[in-house]
């Protein structure tokens, strides 16, 4: 089955102090009602890199989350890659979080939720942000009074990726997408974003850190 063509943007970094790394990605649409799609050259990376920078700079993010970089993949109707990716280097100059730095390990993620008008295949999508500055209620669910501002962060970091992709000739902006894994390929437009009262776990991000295990030696029975 044919993939609705759409553009994949990565944002990368690393948590500073380790050599852990964290990525997450999105998917926003790239065909026009009438014409051609769009292609990498019409993505402004100004206003993509700045989205990016003031999300990460806020108190959602821990202090040692920093964003070093962020990749464009035009993807085509046979989900793959068409041509070379778009490579945005920040790591002269990286965003960092600016909320405290918490003891989690560093696959501790806040999972957000994407979610399309209709039920069935892409109804919901999800990324994963890496190393969020919670404050925890004694019952170990995310303080309502901390998680409401990171919904309103993270719609306005969407938009902002919205906002560099021209469409060219169209009026309006790219919309998010989820795109379903399965045969059918199904894709719906973004409607709306949730996220839980719960951190999650991403057990691939734990890649880098030395696991330093202690031995006890021979236990004598």
């Amino acid at each position: 089955m044919p993939v609705k063509t759409h553009f994949r943007i990565v944002f990368r970094g690393v948590f500073d102090g380790s050599p852990e790394i964290w990525s997450f990605s999105t998917k926003f649409g790239r065909a026009r009602p009438l014409g051609t799609d769009a292609t990498l050259e019409d993505l402004d990376e100004g206003t993509i890199s700045a989205a990016a920078a003031a999300f990460i700079e806020t108190s959602d993010f821990q202090s040692n989350v920093k964003l070093t970089e962020w990749r464009a993949y035009q993807i085509g109707t046979d989900g793959k890659m068409e041509g070379d990716p778009l490579l945005v280097d920040l790591s002269a100059d990286p965003s960092s979080g600016t909320g405290t730095t918490r003891a989690y390990p560093t696959n501790v993620a806040l999972c957000v939720t994407t979610v399309a008008a209709h039920r069935g295949h892409a109804r919901y999508g999800r990324f994963y942000l890496p190393g969020p500055h919670a404050q925890l209620d004694s019952d170990r669910h995310i303080a309502t009074s901390w998680l409401d501002p990171v919904v309103t962060h993270t719609v306005a970091f969407l938009k902002g990726i919205s906002d560099g992709i021209d469409l060219p000739g169209e009026i309006g902006s790219s919309e998010m997408v989820n795109i379903s894994n399965d045969a059918s390929s199904t894709f719906q437009v973004v409607k709306s974003i949730k996220v839980g009262r719960v951190l999650d776990n991403i057990s691939r991000r734990r890649n880098a850190l030395d696991e330093d295990y202690h031995d006890s030696g021979d236990i004598d029975w």
